[in-house]
């Protein structure tokens, strides 16, 4: 296995969960969107993984591995971050892995075990022989469930207050029209319902419960 190289950089870490934030956000937007556009909710799902990852490590030592592979991300800071060590983590990484390609390439992606009969996390796929088809397209209520909880615990260990930056879910959730992600937003869907729709974890109650 190649050891990925590391990357210093003298930015706080809200590099990457700034961008991690509206990748989850649109993840949960797209879900909403229906069948035809659940691979891109896997992809953004993805990609709001990795940033959190990516940016965890840079809180821990301001340096990030140049990898996309989210179990090798989690490998880094698992020493450091004790959610990651759990099996439960691990399966949701590993399931959110598969869309890195298939949210790019669709059925031309060359991981995708779905597609190929294989099953994965409880979930297995059959397509027909005349169809082509990105198994990992599949998105259910039970992929949205397992990213809001990876993202709640990953951003738990962030700690804005230190970094002296906006954390954007408080703003969202409290309205703060000082927030540029809260003040600009004009997408179709309320963003604290993109937030919090079907949401176990990011709710005005855990706010006040965490405050």
């Amino acid at each position: 296995m190649v050891t990925p190289k590391r990357i210093t950089i003298d930015k706080p870490f809200t590099i990457f969960s700034t961008e991690a934030d509206k990748d989850y956000l649109l993840a949960r937007m797209v879900s909403f969107l229906g069948g035809g556009f659940h691979s891109r909710a896997g992809y953004f799902g993805h990609q709001a993984c990795e940033k959190y990852l990516k940016a965890l490590s840079v809180q821990r030592d301001g340096t990030y591995a140049e990898t996309h592979k989210l179990l090798d991300l989690a490998g880094i800071c698992a020493p450091f971050y004790e959610f990651l060590g759990h099996e439960l983590a691990t399966k949701d990484l590993k399931l959110f892995d598969v869309f890195e390609q298939v949210g790019r390439y669709g059925a031309a992606a060359t991981f995708d075990p779905l597609s190929r009969g294989k099953p994965l996390e409880g979930l297995q796929f059959y397509p027909s022989e005349e169809l082509q088809i990105a198994g990992a397209a599949i998105w259910t209520e039970d992929h949205l469930r397992r990213l809001d909880r990876f993202v709640y615990n990953a951003r738990g260990y962030l700690d804005f207050g230190k970094a002296d930056y906006d954390d954007s879910f408080v703003s969202i959730l409290l309205d703060n029209q000082r927030s540029m992600m809260v003040s600009l937003w004009r997408g179709p869907i309320p963003l604290k319902e993109v937030l919090t729709r079907q949401n176990a974890y990011f709710t005005p109650e855990a706010l006040r419960h965490n405050r």
